[in-house]
């Protein structure tokens, strides 16, 4: 989360001359070249699974969709809406990921699942609300004093 963290104020504090593409390129290929020397060495280890096509293919696919996926969205959103309001969303994620389990996989919710509803979404609710007040007072004109 501190990597995360990081990475949403340098984007905003720290503008790159990069499309959101093309930025989410660089990013990947900067993971690349720092994981690859790792990858290499654990394929050299004993007792390492075998990989087929299907695997091979379920990485593959789980790598694209959410990982480029996300983070090409999360980047055109945080452009759009500004960071402060995308960060909120992120919230959301364990809510999205218990429906999506209860619908895709069969997964049963349980208690702590509403537990942590009833805990976010007044949460989020509160930091994206405007407040009363302060648009009432967006809409009426400052005094203008003239000195005597």
């Amino acid at each position: 989360t501190v990597a995360w963290a990081g990475y949403a104020l340098l984007q905003k504090k720290w503008p790159s001359s990069l499309s959101a593409t093309a930025r989410l390129a660089a990013i990947c290929l900067g993971g690349v070249v720092i994981l690859l020397p790792f990858a290499a060495w654990e394929t050299q280890q004993p007792g390492l699974t075998v990989w087929g096509l299907q695997a091979a293919w379920l990485v593959v696919v789980a790598g694209l969709v959410p990982g480029l996926g996300a983070y090409w969205m999360y980047g055109w959103a945080q452009k759009l809406l500004g960071a402060s309001r995308v960060a909120v969303a992120l919230y959301l994620g364990p809510l999205y990921a218990a429906v999506v389990a209860w619908v895709v996989l069969g997964e049963s919710l349980g208690w702590h699942h509403l537990a942590g509803a009833a805990l976010i979404l007044p949460g989020v609710f509160l930091v994206t609300r405007k407040a009363q007040g302060a648009a009432q007072a967006t809409r009426q004109p400052l005094p203008v004093t003239r000195p005597s």
